[in-house]
């Protein structure tokens, strides 16, 4: 049976979800690590956005996958969700959370040269390479050529995961295109939450973290701010992610990255008194620019 193409307003909606819910996540996850250990946070996110998600895809009748997309989703779960949403959870211990999203933004970066390197070999052109300079040129303004000279007052360590963060998701959102996945969007999204859940609170466990973890200490702006990662980040946000990577181009999803940075600076610094420094604003700018460089001319 063919699918029918979603509607114009559906795509629409979708787009609004990745660009104002998901800059917004950001915000949430800085008070959440505030309260909770991050990686044993981010797992009982997505196990219970998956209990959610998966009961309806269940209510609408969805047929069980095939062992192919079994293990399509467990690869999306661990590159997703535990080697990027979860190493973004940890950095955002030691970083800001503007500066967080601002490293994020860099991800078409590493989407084209794992496309480059991976089994598509495509090939760069001149103008996708001077983007990739212009991006990691920004990276290196964001991070302040200051600080990079006194490395020592330097948080290599958030710097490293968020970077690591960027890659794993690039990954991930390639891998997600080239491989079978269920045809039902609920249990697409919720068998990735569920593998990705299951990473998240297996790293939480062997890491130690989980013995620290302790629910009667949890303030209200932080169950607050978990409640809001899952209905809104992982129900609806991730979920937008999913359906518009099977219905869009790899190059218009991708522009989520021009604004997610904005929306968490913003809240960053009127919310959290978060600093806004003209390197900052820079490094922010160059990185946008070098996107919309990469995301016109990689096609």
């Amino acid at each position: 049976m063919t699918e029918t193409h979603p509607s114009r307003t559906k795509i629409i909606l979708a787009f609004l979800a990745i660009y104002l819910i998901w800059g917004s996540t950001y915000l949430a996850i800085k008070v959440a690590v505030t309260s909770f250990p991050p990686f044993f946070m981010a797992g009982t996110r997505f196990i219970t956005a998956f209990l959610i998600l998966g009961g309806w895809a269940w209510y609408q009748g969805a047929q069980l996958p095939t062992w192919p997309q079994v293990r399509s989703t467990l690869v999306i779960g661990l590159l997703l969700l535990l080697g990027g949403n979860g190493a973004v959870c940890w950095a955002e211990q030691k970083v800001d959370s503007g500066f967080a999203a601002l490293i994020i933004t860099s991800t078409p970066l590493f989407m084209v040269l794992i496309d480059r390197i991976g089994p598509a070999k495509k090939k760069l052109h001149p103008p996708v390479m001077g983007g990739i300079f212009l991006g990691f040129l920004g990276i290196i303004f964001l991070v302040g050529p200051e600080k990079l000279a006194d490395y020592e007052h330097l948080n290599l360590a958030g710097i490293a995961a968020l970077i690591f963060a960027t890659a794993s998701w690039a990954a991930g959102s390639i891998y997600s295109r080239h491989n079978p996945l269920p045809a039902n969007q609920n249990l697409n999204s919720a068998m990735q939450m569920l593998f990705g859940g299951f990473f998240l609170m297996s790293f939480s466990v062997i890491s130690g973290e989980y013995a620290s973890a302790s629910l009667a200490s949890v303030t209200p702006e932080g169950w607050l701010s978990w409640a809001y990662l899952v209905i809104f980040g992982s129900v609806i946000g991730f979920s937008a992610f999913v359906f518009l990577l099977k219905w869009s181009t790899p190059a218009k999803v991708s522009t989520y990255a021009y604004v997610n940075p904005i929306v968490a600076v913003l809240l960053g610094y009127f919310i959290l008194g978060e600093p806004l420094t003209l390197n900052m604003l820079i490094g922010g700018g160059i990185i946008v620019l070098s996107v919309i460089i990469i995301t016109k001319f990689k096609e």
